[in-house]
Parts: C-alpha cells; structure tokens; sequence
C-alpha cells in the first residue's frame, strides 16, 4: 500500500505476560499487555527511567469453574482473544485511516500505526496465533519432526482466517488438524490491517535459550554425562576474577533460577565440561553457546547472521551424541525449534535485544507487584489501575520540573559563556568520594600493590608538567598518596551497538589475608590498554589486533 504525502508508519510492539502477585501463598496472578513504538530507538526503550514501554490495560484472569472441564479451556482461549479485541480496536481505524500527530520535529503528519512484533513466551505465542503449544506458532511443522534443521513452511494469515471459517461453518477442513488449530473463531487479530500476526511473533531469548536450550537441556545433558558431583567440583574450583561469578558450591543445589544466573554460567560453561566430556559433546556444547551469544548482538550483519546459522547447523550435525549415550531418546521439542526462525526474524525486524522479554518482566515490578502492594488486596486490580494513574501523573509533573530546571539553567549559561567550559560539562574519569586507601607510602605501593615502576612514572610526569619541582624535595615531603580501589571511565555513546552511559572500570586492590572464618581475598591488578602516542612504535604489538597500543599494568 502506498502512504499519502506527509505520512509515516509507527510500528507498534506488544507484550503480554502473566505474573504472580503473591510470593508466600495465594492465587493472585495479573496478565498486564504492554506497548512500545518501534520507531524509539531500543537502547531508550530498554531504559525503564525513559517510559518508553506503557502499559495500556490488565487482561482478566479467571478459571471459570461455571463452564465444564471439556469446554472451560476453550471459553479462556475465547475470552483472551474478545479482550484483545477491545483492547486493540482503536489500533484497527487508526491502522486504516491513520491519525494526526504531531511528532518530534513538531511538524503534523498522518501517522499509520502498524501492528509489527508481539513478545511473549511460547504458550502466549500458541494462544496468540491459534495453534496447540505441541506446534510451532510461525511455521507449518509436524509435532513429530520439530527436531529437524529443515524449516517447514510459514503460516499465513490470511490462510488461517479462512481455514477458521470454514472450521465454524462446521466444513471438514484437513488443513484444521494438520496445522494443529485451535477453534478460536474470532482472534483478535482478524481485522488489524496491513499486519500478519506469525511474522509478528518474536523469538523469546530469555525463555527459550537462556532458561531452554541451555538451562534445561544443554547444561542438564553435559551434567548427567560428567557427573553432578564431578560439574560441582569445577565450578567450586574456579579462580575469582571480577567480571565472573563463582559458584562456591557449585550448581546442583540450585532450586530456583534467573536470567543472570544462566548468563553467568554460560560464560564459563565451555572451558568447565573441557576434558570431562567427549569431543562431539563439548562441539555441541560450543555450538549451542555460540549461538545464545551471536544472537544477542546489538546490530548484525551478514557475517554476524552467516555465524548465527553456521552454530544452528553445528549443533544439529553433533547432536546426536546425546542420543547415542541414551540422554535423549528425541529433538522434538519447541525450544530446539525455535532456533531456526532466528535468522528470519534478525532479517524482518532487527536485532531481537529490542525484543526480549527481559524488559517485560522487569516491568513487572513496577507495573504490577508494587501497585499490588499499595492496594489492601481487596478488587486490587481497580486499587492497582488508581495508583498507577497517581503515579503516572507525578511522573509527568516531574519530568516538567526537570524541563523547567533544565531551560532555566540554560538561559543562566548563556548569560554566562564562562561557566559552560568543556571541562565542566563531561567528565572523562571518576572514583569514589573517598580513597579505600588511605596514607599509602611509597614502599606499600611498591610491594602490596606491584607498581614496581610507580615511582619512575611518577617522577617523569612531574618532570613534564613541573619544570621547576625538584624530586628530592618531592620525595621527601610527599611519600604518602591516597589509592583508590576502582577507577571508573566513560566511555563514548554507540547507539549502533547498545552503548549508552556505559563506564569502563579499572580495579586494583592489594591481597587481604582472611580472619575469623573469612577467606583470603585475593589481589586484583586489571589489565589496561591505552594508545601510544603518534610516531612511537611497539614492536611487540605490530601487526596484531593491539597494534597502537599499550599495557601500563598487569597482574
């Protein structure tokens, strides 16, 4: 379809997702849907502080016990899609005809909102696009062959509607049984325009490699092949490090787990199983942990996409490892299957940081638990929809104040041109308020700390910035210093790739000998580049990735 002049498309992204309200006891569950636009850039929408992601409604959540056992799922299944419907139905007239907005650049353009990605997990995903949860909600896979590397043929929306249709007008439709449909005569998606609900439905990496492919069945597979007690070891056995969690008692006590906790072991996964697994499993292995990590990139391309799928295609050559030491008896699981709409969808809709459910549930916490716990838990949802309206509104008041400040200050700045020096306005470095050392001499800082060239580092840069200070003099009445454990730099903004506000820090803290139960803690020197100045050459990093640079310190 073709835009009038002087319009544009918004993209609209959807998330729905079920939480419980109660953490001891209790049956209290809230299914809030929220709504972003596509065309905010991902790295503010992933910001909580940004308000990029709104709720816009709480769909109801009840058992209905008035209807029978063999006729209540359905009725769920029709009552989630009538409330989507209602929720939704402002998006079908503005899809068609579109609305008058005014946008950032204050200019008046007829804006298309397009329904484009709905995040959600796998159960979600079946109920969103009509389909039993044992099928695929993008693809035309047989439950029995979702195990395989070939990927099947889409589904289509507006093949699905008709095959709907024709199930209600009571025809025999092989295609109903065969793409494995649920009777769900009016989806909520039936009248969006210019949409197709499977090619909206996003891979979910929270749930379905981090929790899934790795938690699940990877680490639980190469488990049960080493040896839970011989995984703990190792695990027990690793160096601290900063950066690396140590699992001190290792993994297998483990109940309950989260998203940090399996990207914290996938770091180390590979070289832990090194020599306590075969070659094919530690392959796989490799491969599956490739691919979490490739599809987490912040922007792709060609290569990054090519490596994506030559990891899918690795697993699957080594996979069957697992079934010849009897740990698997099959593939055909929705996790495994999933990962082969990976690649299409970094093709159609972008990187998939810009759609994980991480964002989601952490807005749960703001959206749902804590209104659920302003409220006296009695009909808490209207309770919870009160006082998220309040805050909502002392949000906007403040971030009107914050405008309000920010022009203000401005105006002062530019009646003041010398206050607004470079120096004033972007710090490069920062440490703590305090020094975690204080009084430190010389001697200390050459034995405790191995800054072995401290001392002649210091004397040439007093030596280059004070001509006129001795050092005798200087070594005599300064030869104490205050150190700092960390030291934090700033790093330059890349939207491209995810980086905003991000800092570098650079830790140094001397070896404490533990006391009264407490562990040794060991010292901590970390490795920093910098670029050498132009004209000096490092023969030692020429023709390397580190040419142009050079170590100032090291453990």
């Amino acid at each position: 379809m073709k835009l009038p002049v002087g319009s544009t498309i918004a993209p609209v992204i959807l998330s729905s997702d079920k939480t419980n309200l109660s953490t001891l006891g209790g049956d209290k569950i809230a299914w809030p849907v929220y709504m972003m636009l596509g065309n905010i850039d991902k790295a503010k929408r992933r910001r909580l502080n940004a308000h990029a992601m709104v709720l816009i409604g709480y769909l109801p959540v009840s058992k209905l016990v008035i209807f029978s056992k063999k006729t209540r799922p359905r009725r769920i299944y029709d009552l989630f899609h009538y409330c989507m419907e209602r929720l939704l139905r402002p998006l079908i007239k503005a899809g068609k005809d579109g609305i008058e907005m005014v946008c950032a650049d204050q200019l008046m353009r007829r804006v298309y909102p397009i329904l484009a990605a709905y995040v959600a997990d796998h159960p979600e995903q079946c109920l969103i696009a009509c389909c039993k949860e044992t099928r695929c909600p993008r693809c035309r896979v047989e439950h029995d062959k979702r195990g395989d590397l070939l990927v099947p043929s889409p589904r289509i929306q507006e093949q699905a509607r008709i095959i709907l249709e024709h199930k209600q007008s009571r025809r025999r439709v092989p295609r109903f049984r065969e793409d494995g449909m649920r009777p769900i005569f009016t989806p909520f998606w039936k009248h969006i325009p210019n949409t197709d609900i499977f090619l909206c439905i996003t891979p979910d990496i929270l749930h379905q490699l981090h929790k899934g492919v790795f938690k699940d069945h990877l680490a639980e597979w190469c488990t049960h092949l080493a040896g839970a007690e011989e995984i703990d070891t190792r695990f027990r056995c690793m160096t601290s490090f900063p950066g690396l969690r140590q699992f001190s008692k290792g993994i297998s006590f483990l109940t309950q787990w989260t998203g940090r906790e399996h990207k914290e072991m996938q770091r180390v996964f590979v070289g832990l199983i090194v020599g306590s697994v075969e070659p094919a499993v530690l392959r796989s292995a490799v491969a599956v942990i490739d691919f979490i990590y490739l599809s987490q990139i912040h922007i792709h391309s060609t290569t990054t996409i090519g490596a994506l799928q030559k990891a899918l295609e690795t697993f699957h050559e080594f996979k069957d490892i697992f079934l010849q030491r009897d740990i698997r008896e099959d593939f055909n699981f929705p996790k495994v299957h999933s990962m082969l709409h990976y690649r299409d969808s970094i093709i159609s809709h972008g990187s998939l940081d810009g759609y994980n459910t991480e964002l989601p549930e952490r807005l749960h916490i703001d959206f749902t638990k804590d209104a659920y716990r302003a409220s006296n838990r009695r009909e808490y949802v209207r309770q919870m929809t009160t006082w998220l309206g309040r805050q909502e509104a002392i949000a906007q008041f403040n971030a009107y104040l914050d405008w309000f400040t920010q022009s203000t200050d401005s105006d002062d700045h530019s009646a003041h041109p010398a206050d607004t020096s470079e120096a004033s306005q972007c710090a490069t470095h920062s440490t703590a308020k305090n020094p975690s050392y204080s009084n430190v001499k010389l001697e200390s800082i050459t034995d405790e700390f191995r800054a072995l060239r401290f001392l002649p580092a210091l004397q040439c840069f007093i030596r280059s910035n004070c001509p006129t200070y001795i050092t005798p003099i200087f070594a005599n009445q300064f030869d104490q210093f205050n150190g700092y454990k960390i030291l934090k730099i700033k790093l330059g903004d890349c939207p491209a790739a995810g980086q905003i506000d991000e800092v570098s820090r650079i830790r140094a803290t001397k070896y404490v000998a533990g006391d009264n139960g407490r562990s040794n803690q060991e010292a901590v020197f970390d490795t920093v580049l910098v670029r050498t100045l132009e004209g000096s050459v490092n023969e030692s990093t020429r023709g390397t990735p580190l040419e142009g640079m050079r170590m100032i310190a090291s453990l």
